[in-house]
């Protein structure tokens, strides 16, 4: 396995989930008594993301789920925005560890980044009972999508309201039809704006509206953060420049064009508060997903959750994973 993960290729799996499609994944059993992590990733990653997590909880004995979620690394990348339905893929985590001989009896704690961790709320939401509790990193879950995005109409009130356009990079990903030949085009520059070494750079070029498409069809560049390893990001590249960035942009389709606003609505007729512990940890300095509304979020789905902050931009695992494992370690003395 390339990357960070190597020393855990014999882990690796494939399985084929009720509907069709083909999930990649790392699952190791648990050791007597230990608990089972399931990590959820976001955008533009892989399970290779979490190996610093991995190492470390390997070592303690935990059991470990690390799913490539739909149209990442070893995963299908179905080009249909409606196979992303967010009740469909919770079907498919849970297809994904019931193929695992040893999971009834697992004590299974999710833990989830970025657009891993929108989709978390649904899966909890969806199947209270098959989880034992939550960990929400840099995005605190996701509200309840209530019709197809309007840019014109939701960037002015993102502005008013938090003194910035926080969603304005979603509008190409989302809305330009040559959006993912443009980034494989120039990757490169996509990897600089997303793994920045100044944080700061989130609020010029994601907040601002027009920015971001700017930036990556010019091939603007900035210089990476020293925590984005070089062999991390070449895992990376490799891995969504083969399967092409068509599927993985269907994760803002499916969220802004509507896909998710049937299913949603029906969910929030008939849901209840999430009991099991949770806790969210913000990052201070990510300018997009800003912790006072990823607090309010995960506060109004869990009715047991703790908090905690890093001085971190939004890749918190990855800039600082020794804060974040003893987060994780700490919050998981006092629920076991």
């Amino acid at each position: 396995m390339p990357g960070s993960l190597e020393q855990f290729a014999q882990y690796f799996r494939d399985v084929t989930v009720s509907r069709g499609f083909k999930y990649h994944f790392l699952a190791v059993e648990p050791q007597p008594d230990k608990p089972t992590l399931l990590f959820l990733h976001g955008f533009p990653s892989t399970s290779n993301d979490w190996h610093y997590q991995i190492v470390h909880f390997h070592a303690k004995g935990f059991g470990l789920i690390v799913p490539d979620l739909l149209a990442y690394g070893g995963t299908d990348k179905p080009l249909d925005p409606a196979a992303y339905s967010l009740k469909a893929m919770s079907q498919d985590v849970l297809d994904i560890v019931d193929s695992l001989s040893w999971s009834a009896t697992a004590r299974i704690i999710v833990v989830s980044h970025d657009w891993g961790a929108a989709f978390h709320c649904r899966l909890a939401l969806y199947h209270q009972n098959r989880f034992f509790a939550s960990v929400y990193l840099a995005v605190g879950g996701l509200p309840f999508t209530q019709s197809v995005v309007d840019f014109d109409v939701l960037l002015p009130i993102l502005k008013k309201t938090f003194g910035r356009e926080l969603l304005a990079y979603q509008e190409f990903f989302a809305r330009s039809p040559d959006a993912a030949q443009a980034i494989e085009q120039n990757f490169d520059s996509v990897l600089d704006i997303m793994y920045p070494n100044d944080s700061s750079l989130w609020e010029r070029i994601l907040c601002v509206r027009g920015k971001m498409e700017d930036w990556i069809r010019n091939g603007k560049r900035a210089a990476r953060g020293s925590w984005a390893l070089p062999q991390d990001i070449d895992f990376t590249r490799d891995s969504l420049l083969a399967g092409g960035m068509a599927a993985p942009l269907n994760w803002y389709k499916a969220s802004n064009d509507g896909f998710w606003v049937a299913e949603d609505q029906e969910l929030s007729n008939n849901w209840t508060q999430i009991e099991h512990p949770a806790l969210f940890i913000g990052a201070t300095r990510d300018a997009v997903c800003i912790p006072p509304f990823g607090r309010a979020v995960a506060q109004g789905f869990h009715k047991n959750i703790s908090f905690a902050e890093l001085d971190t931009g939004h890749w918190i695992y990855l800039e600082q994973p020794d804060a974040v494992n003893s987060e994780l370690d700490a919050f998981f003395s006092k629920i076991l």
